[in-house]
């Protein structure tokens, strides 16, 4: 099991947000494949509300999926 309170990383939301546009190109893509609406995901990157540790594990999948797609095209 993960321990959120040591992998919790609020403070980073505004970097995997944009880690994750990489991947979905825009916000109201990222926010259906997040199961969010685009409002929240500006609150976010606001401040004006706090990223879960949900929201996190999803930002970080999508992020290695740019990550991923990244080595692939490199190694071609």
């Amino acid at each position: 099991m993960i321990d959120a309170e040591k992998f919790y990383r609020p403070e980073q939301a505004a970097e995997l947000i944009n880690k994750a546009l990489e991947v979905c190109k825009t916000k109201p893509e990222l926010a259906r494949r997040l199961g969010m609406t685009r409002q929240y995901i500006n609150a976010i990157l606001r401040a004006d509300k706090k990223m879960s540790y949900g929201m996190q594990v999803m930002l970080e999948q999508l992020a290695s999926e740019s990550s991923a797609a990244g080595r692939a095209s490199s190694d071609t």
